[in-house]
């Protein structure tokens, strides 16, 4: 074969591709339908759990994903594009149970049954991809695109990962509180706790533990004993980290940090604004163990 006959049959192929393609597209089914968004009360789950791992998602954007999903719901990825025909974005978020299209004008959510999906072009930036017929442009990255790619088609990757979330952060949660480093924690209706950081993942009944207290910097803040009323209640005018210490009956004390110390060992004033808003945080947490420790005593009111 020649040099011309080479051009000219990549040109077939290339013009085939488009054809193919734009049939796709012509053919591909679009939004319509949404479900009505009611939220009527925001999580407690700080925005920065999804901001900090995509730079299209901002604040309003991630506050309208966490407060949309149900708590007994996971996420295990987060697509940004917007639909071929409509122009309209959308948020494509496949969870543990469900794949959730959404956008500030309503939501669809699909079970996986019969979900596929594929790249069907790509360029330089950004992606098409199709969802059994429901075509996005994505500008994601590669290994995100690629992680859905498998959760959608591939059930023995899907099952695997959703196992793995549901051991972190389980599937029957009634609550649940996290700050923008990931630390919290969450609790079920059998007054089983799970508590986050970056490093721990944990879970104790209350019968479980001994006591729990809030330390700024090495000085006890608060401190609470299990079965007993009675509180230690000390305050501090700055501190460098704010955490809260919990001594389990096995005695397996861990500690999560609210506040962590920077390396440059900056000091907080109680009149700053990370001092004021991370103290909060931490009291919060404080007032649901004491919650959870008074139904312990009382029985549930």
């Amino acid at each position: 074969m020649g040099i011309f006959d080479k051009i000219k049959s990549k040109i077939n192929e290339i013009e085939q591709s488009n054809a193919e393609y734009q049939n796709k597209i012509d053919h591909s089914t679009t939004i319509t339908n949404l479900n009505s968004i009611e939220i009527s009360q925001e999580k407690d789950i700080s925005p920065n759990i999804l901001t900090s791992k995509n730079p299209n998602i901002t604040e309003e954007k991630a506050k309208l994903i966490i407060n949309l999903l149900p708590l007994n719901e996971i996420y295990l990825e987060v697509l940004y594009g917007s639909e071929i025909k409509t122009k309209k974005e959308y948020f494509i978020v496949p969870t543990t149970k469900y794949l959730w299209i959404m956008s500030k004008e309503g939501y669809i959510k699909f079970e996986y049954t019969n979900l596929k999906a594929e790249i069907i072009k790509k360029s330089l930036l950004t992606k098409t991809i199709n969802i059994s017929n429901y075509i996005f442009e994505i500008s994601n990255t590669d290994e995100e695109i690629n992680n859905f790619i498998n959760i959608i088609n591939n059930i023995e990757y899907r099952t695997n990962l959703i196992n793995k979330e549901i051991e972190i952060y389980g599937d029957n949660e009634t609550y649940r509180i996290l700050n923008k480093i990931g630390s919290g924690i969450s609790y079920d209706s059998n007054q089983n706790i799970r508590f986050y950081s970056k490093n721990i993942n944990k879970k104790y009944n209350i019968n479980d533990l001994e006591n729990y207290e809030l330390y700024m910097d090495n000085n006890v803040l608060q401190e609470k004993r299990l079965k007993q009323n009675a509180r230690l209640t000390a305050t501090k005018n700055s501190c460098y980290e704010i955490k809260i210490r919990i001594t389990p009956k096995d005695n397996n004390v861990f500690e999560i940090p609210i506040l962590e110390k920077d390396t440059m060992s900056q000091l907080y004033s109680s009149t700053s604004d990370t001092y004021i808003r991370n103290l909060e945080f931490a009291k919060k947490i404080m007032k649901i163990l004491d919650e959870i420790n008074e139904e312990l005593i009382y029985g549930k009111k």
